[in-house]
């Protein structure tokens, strides 16, 4: 991201205020002022002039900006970029790095819905993850202590727990819960296979109309006689 993250923040952080235009009275929303920012987050105009000309900050200012925006502190310190205001709005809601939110974009309408079933279970979807992510930690700390042999029968126990774990999971749901899935998936790509259709068909009767409302069409007839 080029451009310094404390400034992007503030120019996409917009406040309504009211203008005169053409003599009526409108609303318009425009970007918070240094002035604006620093006092909705307690410190002085000067510090956000700094944080926006990549002077080095304090903690507290960091975490100012942190507690306001609900950015990572990755990001704040450059090791992570939110590149666009819908990430951004993502991330202030459930936390999501940047990285998470346009890999979940990026995935096929399949693989999305796959996804919206498997995360779907409320709290034990939230057992599995916490429960996964205990068996991954001591998977690494495994194979640092037995340098990273995996032939080691400690090892082995904790893919076997892993792989239990999983099917476990996966018995939460039917073959009606992914069934339903991809049928709904199938027929909004019929859909979407009908409108292009439509469009085609639509784009290519206009073409002729216009061609046989032409001269284009008189040049083709005399070319064709000529060829002839």
């Amino acid at each position: 991201m080029e451009e310094n993250i404390f400034k992007w923040l503030r120019l996409n952080r917009t406040e309504e205020t009211v203008s005169r235009r053409e003599g009526k009275t409108v609303k318009v929303k425009k970007p918070y002022s240094t002035t604006k920012l620093a006092q909705e987050l307690h410190i002085s105009q000067s510090t956000v002039d700094k944080a926006e000309n990549d002077i080095s900050l304090s903690l507290s200012t960091v975490k100012a900006y942190h507690n306001y925006f609900h950015v990572p502190y990755s990001t704040l310190l450059g090791e992570m970029d939110i590149l666009d205001t819908n990430n951004l709005k993502i991330n202030e809601e459930l936390g999501l790095s940047n990285n998470s939110i346009s890999s979940i974009k990026e995935l096929s309408p399949i693989a999305l819905a796959m996804l919206d079933v498997f995360i779907g279970k409320g709290k034990d979807t939230e057992a599995f993850l916490y429960s996964l992510a205990n068996i991954t930690f001591s998977i690494r700390n495994c194979l640092k202590r037995n340098g990273n042999n995996k032939n080691d029968i400690e090892y082995q126990d904790m893919r076997k727990k892993a792989a239990n774990l999983f099917m476990d999971y996966m018995h939460l749901f039917s073959f009606e819960d992914f069934r339903k899935t991809l049928q709904q998936i199938e027929k909004q790509q019929n859909e979407l296979e009908k409108q292009l259709e439509n469009q085609m068909n639509a784009e290519m009767i206009k073409y002729l109309e216009d061609f046989n409302n032409s001269n284009a069409r008189e040049e083709y007839e005399q070319d064709l006689k000529n060829w002839q």
